[in-house]
């Protein structure tokens, strides 16, 4: 069965922090940090032996539920920094988001917002496909007027 990298990085917090499973958090938090490419994290979390391929990276939030997995880590464990190797993998997810990476996924420089559209891809949390037709289509901003 899958494990939904986004439903992960939500449950994290209640699952692992509440619990006392501050390690258990941690080590995920870096084996899934692995995974980024581009800025992005796979919909999927990649499973042993198994690396995330490109296609796997069709989403716009996950990689922003990191950052909020990983507050919420710094919160509970009274720590003041991420990990570096985990800083550096957030600098770089930041740059790439700015810059524009994969799927239109962009920050528009006008206001801040994030943009994300790609024809014949479901980007958000609605993402599922029926023969690569989005079933609830959410281009989100577009960066037109």
């Amino acid at each position: 069965m899958a494990t939904y990298t986004r439903d992960m990085l939500i449950a994290l917090p209640g699952l692992l922090l509440v619990t006392g499973h501050n390690d258990d958090a941690l080590k995920m938090l870096r084996e899934l940090a692995r995974a980024f490419k581009g800025g992005l994290l796979p919909d999927q979390f990649p499973l042993p032996g198994r690396p995330a391929n490109r296609h796997d990276y069709n989403n716009a939030d996950a990689a922003l539920w990191f950052f909020y997995a990983l507050d919420t880590y710094l919160r509970a464990t009274h720590t003041s920094a991420p990990p570096e190797e985990l800083y550096h993998r957030l600098a770089h997810c930041i740059e790439c988001y700015t810059q524009g990476t994969d799927n239109g996924i962009r920050l528009d420089p006008d206001d801040g917002l994030l943009c994300a559209s790609q024809p014949g891809k479901a980007l958000t949390w609605m993402n599922t496909s029926v023969d690569t037709i989005a079933v609830t289509p959410r281009a989100g901003k577009t960066g037109r007027n």
